[in-house]
Order: structure tokens, then C-alpha cells, then sequence
């Protein structure tokens, strides 16, 4: 997978500090976890949380070891394993109609959620339950309805409503709407315009 202008930059950062954060170069670290022979990118991350390092480095690990593709999915997998595997289906329709929106999205997963960006990010997916996937989304100014509820004290760079989510037939047309409404708003020079 093509590495990102943002992800391209957020490595550079990364190397540059490694050492003086950690101890070592992302490089010795990585080399350190290929002589403790992980296997893929979960084993690769709890290895790297065992030697004391944080998320960011952890990452930079995994992304390293594996393409980006692999640790992606395998934060993905651990966000929806034991009681919350149900809710798979729902994170997966989420994702592929967001997709739809335009070649521009990008899907980034996280360790407890997955921020959906475009030029800045317009929303994020929790696994918020056993039973519930919550859909922030960047809505200032929008009404709040039943369904749509506005997270109170919100800045500006935060989302400001959430949808909860049950089961695949609630990403509907209504939820999708929205989260046009949002990505939209995250086009470039859209700051500027209300509503």
C-alpha cells in the first residue's frame, strides 16, 4: 500500500525522534523484533508493548515490519474480536459506503477507533459496546434529532454529533447522509463556508 503524504511525514517525525525518546533507532528496534521472530503485525505490536514502547512506536514497528495494509487490519481485528466480533458487519458496511464517497478518503485505524479523513479527518468509528458501533461525526451547526445527538462541549476540531449503531441495516440512507454532509465539509477551503 502507497504510503500517504501525512503518514510519509508522521514517519520522518517518528525516526527522527526514536532514538532520543526510546533508546534506540526504529531500525534496532525493528531488527530486535524480527530476532524475536513475530509473525504478523498483532505480534508484532504486543511484542513492542512488552519492551515498554509507546503507541507511536509500536506503529512505527509494525508499519515497518509489515505493509501498512496488515497492521491496519490488524487494529481493525482487534477493535472487533471477543464480544464485540458481532459488530464487524457494521464497521465493514460503514466503511465501504464511505469509500463510495471518493477516491480521496482515507481509513485510518487506531488502537480504539478508526478515524475516517479526507484532507482532515470528518469522522471516527467506535466499537463503543458489545452491542453498539458509535459514528462521530463533525456536524457543527447541524440540528440534533432523536437519532442524531450532539456531543455537548465539542470544540471545533472534535466531532460534534455521534449516531449509534446496531446493525447493518441502520447504515442507512439517513447515517450515510450525514456523513456525506461531513466529508463534504472536509474538502479543501470548506472552513470557510457555513451550514
Amino acid at each position: 500500500m502507497k504510503m500517504t503524504e501525512r503518514s510519509a511525514r508522521w514517519m520522518k517525525t517518528v525516526l527522527a525522534n526514536c532514538e532520543e525518546n526510546t533508546g534506540r533507532t526504529l531500525p534496532q528496534w525493528v531488527q530486535l523484533a524480527k530476532k524475536a521472530r513475530v509473525k504478523d503485525a498483532r505480534g508484532a505490536r504486543a511484542w513492542a508493548r512488552e519492551q515498554g514502547l509507546s503507541i507511536v512506536y509500536q506503529t512505527a514497528v509494525v508499519e515497518t515490519l509489515f505493509p501498512a495494509e496488515d497492521a491496519d487490519d490488524a487494529l481493525v481485528e482487534e477493535q472487533y474480536s471477543g464480544p464485540k466480533a458481532t459488530l464487524k458487519p457494521v464497521y465493514d458496511a460503514l466503511v465501504k459506503a464511505v469509500r463510495a464517497f471518493g477516491a480521496d478518503v482515507e481509513i485510518m485505524p487506531r488502537k480504539s477507533q478508526v478515524t475516517l479523513s479526507r484532507t482532515t479527518s470528518f469522522a471516527v468509528v467506535r466499537a463503543a459496546t458489545r452491542d453498539r458501533v458509535d459514528v462521530a461525526m463533525k456536524l457543527h451547526g447541524v440540528a440534533a434529532t432523536g437519532r442524531l445527538a450532539s456531543c455537548k462541549g465539542a470544540m471545533r476540531s472534535d466531532p460534534s454529533h455521534v449516531v449509534q449503531v446496531r446493525t447493518v441495516k441502520e447504515v442507512d440512507r439517513e447515517l450515510l447522509g450525514w456523513l456525506r454532509k461531513a466529508y463534504e465539509r472536509a474538502e479543501p477551503g470548506s472552513a470557510k463556508r457555513k451550514g
